[in-house]
């Protein structure tokens, strides 16, 4: 009787942990804000083939506009353990596929903001886009963070990072 009981709390435990365990980690960093760019490390918890696509928003609920953010992506790059690179590649406009989502533990990429684009064509909607300056910063997750194929519902942490001044 009292095994069942130990092995119906480890049981609970383990249930309870992985409800509550972020599977991926955001770490933001305001501190470009000559360039306007937010500088995203991503720390993926656990990556199968199934989840080998990285999607950014191609539009965000309530604005009904096209928004594409992956236009706004400058740079996208995954590593593994040892920090080697591992290869992406861009297969549409809001999509990466990281080649080896397995050994993925680290990805890096930064997204400039939508008030500042070079991109002129369909303009982001102000209060549903981004901003990053020197004393202030606008962040709708929507236009920073992505997901991975099939995580969609996962938890996940954010850290924001900002310079001091």
């Amino acid at each position: 009787m009292k095994t069942t009981k130990y092995f119906i709390a480890f049981l609970l435990f383990i249930i309870t942990s992985s409800l509550l365990y972020p599977q991926q980690k955001f770490i933001i960093d305001l501190s470009d804000t000559a360039s306007h760019i937010f500088n995203v490390t991503l720390y993926p918890e656990t990556l199968t083939d199934k989840n080998k696509i990285y999607q950014f928003a191609g539009s965000a609920p309530g604005t009904y506009e096209l928004m594409d953010i992956g236009r706004f992506v400058r740079s996208f790059h995954a590593y593994d353990k040892a920090n080697n690179e591992i290869r992406t590649k861009q297969v549409s406009t809001n999509q990466w596929e990281i080649t080896s989502p397995a050994q993925t533990k680290k990805i890096e990429y930064s997204v400039s903001d939508t008030w500042h684009p070079e991109i002129k064509t369909h303009a982001i909607y102000l209060m549903s886009g981004t901003d990053l300056e020197k004393d202030y910063s606008l962040i709708n997750p929507h236009c920073i963070l992505g997901y991975f194929e099939g995580m969609q519902a996962d938890s996940i942490y954010i850290k924001i990072t900002q310079p001091y001044g």
